[in-house]
């Protein structure tokens, strides 16, 4: 495993992910279809390809700097994101 994979799931991160392209600081929810050590979790929205409120996507929040940045739950594929 390289470097960045290890800074990436080494349970923390040094700053959340947390500023849009636009310079906008945040706490979003942020669909990531993965584990807390960078595993592929089974809700993904049905790959990405659904936008169904009865089928599910995991997801974190862009304000974490442990591991809810990539897994903090689970939300409604219908759920729209700015």
């Amino acid at each position: 495993m390289g470097n960045i994979e290890k800074l990436l799931i080494d349970g923390t991160l040094d700053h959340a992910i947390n500023t849009k392209i636009n310079g906008e600081v945040g706490n979003y929810i942020v669909f990531t279809g993965t584990n807390s050590d960078g595993t592929a979790h089974a809700s993904t929205c049905n790959d990405w390809r659904t936008t169904s409120g009865s089928v599910y996507g995991r997801s974190g929040r862009t304000s974490k700097t442990d591991a809810d940045w990539t897994v903090l739950g689970s939300n409604g594929c219908n759920m729209v994101v700015s």
